[in-house]
């Protein structure tokens, strides 16, 4: 319970931030990088939660490709605060999106 109010608690506040910000930047401003921003936001669209969940083990997991090294540095992503404020981020995305 701890961990799923502070995950909150964080991704919250900074998902308020930066998705105000990104709505504003695309919808009056023509910049470099916007395309990308716009697929940035769209990406949750059309990737099932399940299928990023899977990639974020399979990356982060201790046989993963980057979770040994993590491990050497004692330094936990899956199952920890990082993930659990990373992973609502994305889902997220979704109420950003400016036509």
């Amino acid at each position: 319970m701890r961990l799923s109010l502070t995950a909150a608690a964080i991704a919250v506040p900074l998902n308020t931030v930066f998705g105000i910000a990104a709505a504003w930047s695309i919808a009056k401003f023509d910049f470099p990088g916007k395309t990308f921003l716009v697929t940035l936001i769209d990406l949750p669209f059309s990737v099932s939660p399940i299928v990023s969940g899977l990639i974020y083990v399979l990356v982060f997991g201790m046989q993963g490709w980057l979770g040994p090294k993590f491990a050497d540095h004692n330094v936990h992503i899956l199952f920890a605060l990082p993930a659990s404020c990373w992973r609502p981020s994305l889902s997220l995305f979704r109420s950003w999106r400016v036509s």
